[in-house]
């Protein structure tokens, strides 16, 4: 009879920090009760936590990895264990050939996919801002939506996995924090293993270190994209140090004011999204509606001419 392993796939900005973290700190809980989180592939990050980047770069290109995935059988039959946790959250994404390297561990396990989405334009907004703070991205949140237009197009990042895996195998999730009530992401995550698959892991998880990955604000944002266009090389100058730290202090206590993006580009979100959307409503009977562009509050100070001069 074949392990089960479940795949924690993402997507972006759904709480996978807060899964990830949860899942390593309860680790020895966890291989008590039969279920590993792998070391193998795991790389740590201080804001995001622990992750299978290693083996999402390995289902990437598996014809190069046998190497990791041998790694990783070896770790599995030494633990003894029966259940096996993966998660990077950019398993379910445009990266086609991860869907070959699935295939491969399909061979040996009892594969299951657990993947949840999020209204793409409160995304693109959360996204944007990491991008500008963790990528040193010098763009425009038009620029940034364009470069990443495939993440709208929920249908074909999902239909690879419902070819591969039976239905009963995969759980789509929409990802809304104010569904959650009091629950965290790992509640949520553990939830499902139980409702699906019988892995109760939920009273397991006694350590919870939360998540480092703080978001910023909209004039925070506004400040890392001067720095990023106009300050990068120049950190080693006391005056452009002293300048960002000015800067700082003077909006640490300015409050958010809505999206970053333009009403325009989310419009053009809402419409390219239209046929996931429809997707999800035939095949998963998961009703995603965005709202109406007038209900989102757009803060058109983050394009201010004269704020971008004084920041600069």
């Amino acid at each position: 009879m074949k392990k089960t392993l479940v795949i924690h796939g993402g997507m972006h900005k759904t709480g996978s920090s807060v899964i990830q973290r949860t899942l390593y700190a309860n680790r020895e809980l966890l291989l008590g009760y039969g279920i590993l989180y792998p070391l193998t592939g795991l790389i740590y990050d201080p804001e995001i936590g622990y992750r299978h980047y290693g083996l999402m770069k390995a289902l990437e290109n598996s014809a190069k990895s046998f190497d990791v995935f041998k790694q990783l059988n070896q770790e599995v039959d030494e633990s003894g264990c029966h259940v096996i946790i993966l998660s990077h959250e950019d398993i379910v994404s445009p990266r086609r050939s991860i869907i070959d390297g699935a295939k491969l561990l399909t061979e040996h396990y009892d594969v299951k996919l657990i993947c949840y989405i999020r209204d793409p334009i409160q995304y693109f907004n959360a996204k944007y801002k990491e991008w500008v703070r963790r990528q040193e991205f010098v763009g425009e949140p038009a620029d940034f939506v364009i470069e990443h237009l495939d993440y709208l197009d929920w249908d074909k990042l999902l239909e690879p996995w419902f070819t591969l895996l039976p239905a009963s195998s995969v759980v789509v999730k929409k990802y809304d924090r104010k569904s959650l009530f009091n629950q965290s992401s790992i509640d949520d995550f553990c939830e499902i293993l139980g409702s699906h698959w019988d892995i109760v892991i939920k009273e397991l998880l006694s350590k919870f270190p939360g998540s480092n990955n703080v978001g910023l604000s909209n004039k925070e944002t506004l400040l890392e994209l001067m720095r990023n266009k106009y300050f990068l090389n120049q950190f080693d100058s006391e005056k452009s140090c002293s300048k960002l730290f000015d800067l700082k202090v003077k909006i640490k206590t300015e409050e958010n004011e809505g999206l970053l993006l333009s009403k325009e580009v989310a419009r053009r979100i809402k419409a390219r999204n239209w046929h996931a959307r429809n997707y999800l409503k035939k095949k998963l009977s998961i009703e995603f509606s965005i709202p109406p562009l007038d209900e989102f509050v757009f803060d058109n100070s983050f394009n201010d001419e004269e704020l971008r001069v004084e920041y600069k």
